[in-house]
């Protein structure tokens, strides 16, 4: 059997992009229309254009930008009205008094919207997001297109439906040839996907197929949450090794799928913003999101020489399990829903614990009252069980505690 790896798939260029709500499947994908390859010419106005962006302070570099990125790579050349044509009747008046307007328009399928925050969706980005989605959705036009000339955010807002994809400008050249991203970027908003049709446009009737197939993707999370905790146990073999045997088979197995759905609830709290994503030591320091896009534009080698992860997971899983508070930021514990004060059971809801379990608050000498053992107690029992007692082994027993 051959080592080498397989080439990257356009859906698995699709899959390494930010992005949430799932706006198309593989299936919704692969049917948009094909678009034509890229002039040199074309190729080298983009490079000038972003480089023009990233070392000028002038206003109209972004605009320029807009020209060259809308009108000749993504080949939009017709429709458009654009910030001088737009008058106060584009403009609206969001539930914060905030009066917005868009820079470009293309009738009801398309609005353009530029921002100067470094971060789309973080910091300050999330208000501004947040505006886009509110002028979509009470405008009713179908996508929304932020951009602050490095990261391009595309947005499918509706009534009941939020989904959005993210590329970054630096990573659409690879030399002289243009990314799987780039191309991705230009099948999404070709003329031909965006035209309207019968009865829908392309690209809003694969967003609409999609939100059909929302029950398959029960059955697709559980077979990729079957890979990647076989990739985990694989790359933890070292770790593994000499606890595996057929009686402590099924255990280390449990504790790597209760590990690899840690991070499917971390994906999900931060993606609907249930997680302190906007601070920025959670999302340096802590956040899944934050991880991710430092892995972008490092290469394969450097990543195998890193090792900062794996204990940044468990740190994460340590920090929403049992809480953190500080001057600087809070992240509540996991089964925070019970109101404090109320009582099931007889225990005092106090202390939120793993999983709804309520710990009874300590004195200052780490003694529960109640009659009920330290926490300390509980960690030294769990340590001296034996691993087919379903304790996980090594380093996956940390990440659980």
């Amino acid at each position: 059997m051959s080592d080498a790896a397989a080439p990257p798939t356009p859906y698995d260029a699709w899959a390494d992009l930010p992005q949430a709500g799932r706006l198309l499947d593989r299936r919704s994908l692969d049917g948009l229309p094909p678009i034509d390859a890229l002039r040199a010419r074309t190729l080298d106005d983009l490079r000038d254009a972003l480089t023009h962006l990233a070392g000028s302070e002038d206003v109209g570099a972004l605009g320029s930008l807009l020209d060259t990125v809308l009108l000749d790579v993504a080949g939009l050349r017709d429709g458009w009205r654009k910030q001088p044509q737009l008058t106060a009747a584009d403009a609206e008046t969001l539930l914060d008094g905030t009066t917005l307007k868009p820079r470009w328009v293309l009738g009801q399928r398309l609005a353009v919207f530029t921002t100067g925050v470094p971060r789309i969706g973080l910091h300050q980005g999330r208000r501004v997001f947040a505006h886009v989605v509110e002028y979509l959705r009470r405008r009713r036009i179908t996508f929304g297109l932020l951009t602050n000339g490095r990261a391009w955010r595309l947005v499918f807002a509706d009534a009941d439906n939020l989904a959005w994809v993210e590329w970054f400008a630096d990573q659409w050249l690879s030399g002289d040839v243009p990314t799987q991203g780039l191309t991705l970027f230009r099948r999404l908003l070709s003329p031909a996907a965006l035209t309207p049709g019968a009865p829908d446009a392309p690209l809003l009737a694969a967003v609409r197929a999609t939100r059909r197939g929302q029950a398959q993707l029960s059955s697709e999370l559980g077979e990729n949450v079957r890979r990647a905790v076989e990739r985990l146990l694989q790359s933890r073999r070292a770790v593994v090794e000499e606890a595996w045997s057929p009686a402590v088979a099924r255990d280390t197995y449990d504790a790597a799928c209760r590990f690899v759905m840690r991070l499917v609830v971390v994906l999900f709290a931060e993606a609907r913003d249930l997680l302190p994503i906007d601070n920025p030591i959670y999302h340096h320091g802590y956040g899944l999101r934050g991880l991710l896009e430092s892995f972008q534009g490092v290469g394969a080698e450097r990543l195998r020489q890193r090792h900062a992860a794996w204990p940044r997971l468990l740190g994460l899983f340590h920090c929403s399990t049992t809480g953190r508070r500080t001057r600087a930021w809070w992240c509540p514990p996991w089964g925070r829903a019970l109101p404090r004060g109320k009582r099931r059971g007889g225990r005092s809801s106090r202390g939120a614990g793993e999983g709804g379990v309520r710990r009874a608050p300590a004195d200052r000498r780490g003694r529960a009252r109640h009659g009920a053992p330290p926490l300390a107690h509980h960690r030294e029992r769990a340590a001296r069980r034996p691993v087919g007692a379903g304790a996980p082994p090594g380093g996956l027993l940390r990440a659980h505690q």
